[in-house]
């Protein structure tokens, strides 16, 4: 077996710290937050192609 002293904390081996009192109670909460984000390109090609199948207005005689 191998006995040490731990002399100090290497930058990096502590995420968090908090303190907390005797008698107090530590509760943890956490949300996950989802994002879609949707993209839509478009070309002078697609436009014009979606001009020719829009409906055409009809005219009164």
């Amino acid at each position: 077996m191998v006995k040490y002293k731990l002399l100090k904390y290497e930058a990096g081996e502590i995420a968090h710290i908090e303190n907390i009192i005797k008698g107090e109670v530590k509760t943890v909460s956490s949300r996950k937050l989802v994002n879609n984000r949707e993209t839509i390109t478009s070309t002078k090609e697609n436009k014009k192609a979606l001009k020719n199948t829009k409906p055409q207005k009809q005219k009164n005689h």
